[in-house]
């Protein structure tokens, strides 16, 4: 069963402005997909 894991946060000023994040297998400890890096607004 994979779920969603934030993996890396990117702060400036103490404002979070990305995450990189992504679907996680945890029966395997691995990622199901290439994780992508967002912006937060």
């Amino acid at each position: 069963m994979a779920t969603l894991a934030i993996d890396g946060v990117g702060w400036v000023n103490d404002r979070v402005t990305s995450v990189r994040w992504g679907s996680f297998d945890q029966s395997t400890n691995g990622w199901t997909a290439p994780t992508s890096i967002v912006d937060v607004h």
